[in-house]
């Protein structure tokens, strides 16, 4: 009947931090609102009890459905957050948070998401910063501190003090690796720095959050009848498109009576009636947050130099054995 409402594209990642359900429940009415401002055929499936039923037809047929339709196209109603303190502009739809709690305890907080590659802005520092002790701009070669304590591989990233990332072709001791010949660079203040993605470990849990949505009419009730059809409709038709898809699953509805409301300041009498909304949310933290393998360092003893050394296994009397990759 109408095409979907377009939404942010799905980026593979499920795990969203902590969701704010509140702007979710209120920005989903407000697209509807939109959509069936776009749409109003749709409104004819709203009412469309009213014109088909046998004892209704007659006082509340098509002419009814379309005194509905002319007051809810002729009307500007805001959604907003029952916490707001100005004067309201009636008619309106509120919404307030009446509770969230975790569904249930488990070990460990393990989420079916167990991890996810995290692209930040900010390179993660292994170590550093440091000046190095030489660079020769002919071969590239760069001399390090003699306290430096960390094992460099090829492939890793070199951070000058200016930001600049550079990459360590190669690595021939402890304290000595290749960068790019040629290089005119302040080296002082370098860094090395993982460059890319970051891997996280995801935790998660599920939250029942409960809301009220309260449809607000001024002077006449039949009023409220079409604001709170129009907003049922709305929870019902876009659950998957604007609740469901954006992390607030499983909802279901519940409505209360009529009621006469004096907290709105006001000369005529206003009606509303509360919609109970309650779904499920998970909500995801990072445990732990590291750079991928970027290389292996194995430690060589002596007798392990004793027996391979001379076979040329390993050169005699290098201290470690350092292999790049990712």
């Amino acid at each position: 009947m109408t095409t979907p409402i377009p939404v942010l594209p799905d980026d593979m990642r499920t795990a969203t931090g902590i969701a704010q359900t509140d702007i979710i429940v209120r920005t989903a009415l407000i697209a509807g609102l939109a959509d069936l401002r776009a749409n109003s055929d749709l409104l004819d499936y709203v009412f469309s009890s009213l014109p088909k039923d046998a004892l209704t037809y007659r006082q509340y047929g098509e002419e009814q459905v379309s005194l509905a339709k002319e007051w809810f196209l002729s009307q500007e109603i805001p959604v907003f957050m029952n916490t707001r303190l100005d004067d309201s502009k009636l008619p309106c739809i509120t919404i307030a948070m009446t509770g969230s709690s975790e569904t249930e305890e488990a070990l460990g907080d393990v989420s079916y998401q167990t991890s996810e590659d995290a692209i930040q802005q900010s390179t993660l520092v292994y170590s550093g910063p440091f000046t190095p002790t030489k660079y020769d701009a002919v071969t590239g070669i760069m001399g390090l501190p003699s306290t430096f304590d960390f094992d460099v591989f090829p492939g890793m990233s070199l951070r000058d003090g200016n930001g600049v990332i550079h990459t360590v072709e190669d690595v021939i001791d402890a304290f000595t690796i290749q960068l790019a010949a040629g290089l005119n660079v302040d080296f002082r203040n370098s860094t090395i720095v993982n460059h890319g993605s970051i891997q996280v470990t995801v935790e998660s849990v599920d939250f029942r959050e409960t809301f009220e949505i309260g449809c607000h009419a001024l002077a006449e009730s039949a009023h409220l009848t079409y604001l709170h059809s129009i907003v049922v409709f709305i929870l019902l038709r876009y659950k998957e498109e604007l609740l469901e898809s954006r992390g607030l699953e499983r909802t279901t509805i519940s409505s209360g009576p009529v009621t006469l409301n004096t907290s709105f300041q006001v000369s005529e009498p206003v009606f509303t009636r509360m919609i109970n909304l309650t779904g499920f949310v998970r909500n995801f933290w990072p445990k732990f947050i590291r750079g991928p393998l970027e290389g292996l360092t194995v430690e060589v003893t002596p007798m392990d130099e004793y027996r391979y050394g001379r076979r040329g296994i390993i050169p005699a009397a290098y201290p470690k054995i350092i292999a790049g990759g990712t």
